[in-house]
């Protein structure tokens, strides 16, 4: 056997391992759950609410009623699978108790989301939501976590990667800590996670945001990983 043969075999070899893994990760997660209980509690936050529609796709397209079609097949998917869930909102309407402008609204519907996380301090929150930028090239999904939560962290990292492999190829984000100013995350103590499920500002990113598809393929994925990171199996969530 000659060199070249040699050394297009092991070629051959590495490549059929690393396409194994990939294969074995993308199917059922490589590292080690959590393994807390079925009963664990989880709070669903579909982002925003009218009359505050957050951001605005150049077609019109409003972020909050996309945040509350994922929400919605995800609180569905655990629901069904087992796990006791709360959805913040469950129509186009934000949960605002007060407040005569949309301002006012706006801070009541942030503090009334407060008082649900700490009324149920023991349960781990997801909240959807939709990202823009200054210039239409940047795209793909981002996942961040609570700081200094590594249920948190760990549930995230596993989210991206599962969201990158699958069906973002190209997307190189990493998961991040929530930013400090974000007040719903800032004021309570839950285990959670932020998920920016694209950018309303890339061409590409909005049409596959509002396909049907999509939707339910994101809202599985991180559905699939909460259940397994919580409670040790991903194999109910349908």
């Amino acid at each position: 056997m000659n060199k070249t043969t040699s050394a297009l075999k092991l070629i051959l070899i590495i490549s059929a391992v690393l396409l194994t893994a990939v294969f074995v990760y993308i199917g059922g997660f490589g590292d080690i759950a959590v393994f807390k209980d079925k009963n664990q509690k989880i709070i669903i936050d579909a982002g925003h609410g009218l009359p505050d529609g957050g951001a605005v796709a150049s077609d019109g397209t409003i972020e909050s009623d996309l945040n509350l079609a994922i929400a919605k097949q995800i609180f569905n998917l655990l629901d069904s699978a087992g796990f006791e869930c709360i959805m913040i909102r469950d129509d186009q309407n934000s949960i605002y108790s007060e407040g005569n402008t949309i301002h006012a609204k706006k801070v009541s519907d942030i503090k009334n989301r407060v008082e649900i996380a700490n009324k149920n301090n023991d349960a781990f929150i997801v909240s959807i939501h939709m990202n823009t930028f200054e210039t239409p090239d940047v795209h793909g999904a981002q996942v961040f976590f609570k700081s200094g939560s590594e249920i948190s962290k760990d549930i995230a990292t596993e989210i991206q990667n599962v969201i990158n492999l699958k069906y973002q190829p190209e997307n190189t984000k990493v998961s991040k800590p929530i930013p400090s100013n974000v007040y719903l995350f800032s004021h309570i103590k839950n285990d959670s996670v932020l998920v920016e499920c694209g950018f309303l500002t890339n061409s590409e990113d909005l049409t596959k945001l509002k396909d049907e598809q999509f939707q339910k393929d994101i809202s599985k994925s991180i559905a699939e990983v909460i259940a397994y990171k919580l409670s040790g199996s991903e194999n109910n969530v349908e």
